[in-house]
């Protein structure tokens, strides 16, 4: 269905309108997508170099730039995933994989 990796939209036409919208994210290697969404992600929100910045220095930038609450920082399943993945060589399963794209997305 999918040759290759990415998020993939499907759509559902009805008489000529669009009736419901999919969005269907392809992943070959879980650990792989977790360090590059990461730092996609926090580029996006202008935090570049974060291999060089501590968990606490990157939810802190975050929370200066009123992303997220300091208080957060140390339940936001993303950074314990990336984490746990880019520093500890972590396997991630399906299930860390979904929480860590829902916790960036919360």
């Amino acid at each position: 269905m999918f040759h290759s990796p990415g998020c993939h939209e499907v759509r559902v036409r009805v008489g000529g309108g669009v009736a419901e919208v999919h969005r269907v994210l392809v992943v070959e290697d879980y650990g792989f997508d977790v360090v590059n969404t990461f730092r996609a992600n926090m580029a996006m929100h202008g935090i570049e170099g974060v291999e060089n910045k501590t968990p606490r220095e990157v939810c802190m930038e975050l929370a200066r730039r009123g992303l997220m609450s300091e208080a957060n920082c140390g339940d936001w399943v993303s950074l314990r995933v990336f984490e746990g993945v880019r520093y500890g060589h972590a396997q991630v399963g399906r299930r860390e994989y979904e929480e860590f794209i829902r916790g960036l997305y919360s």
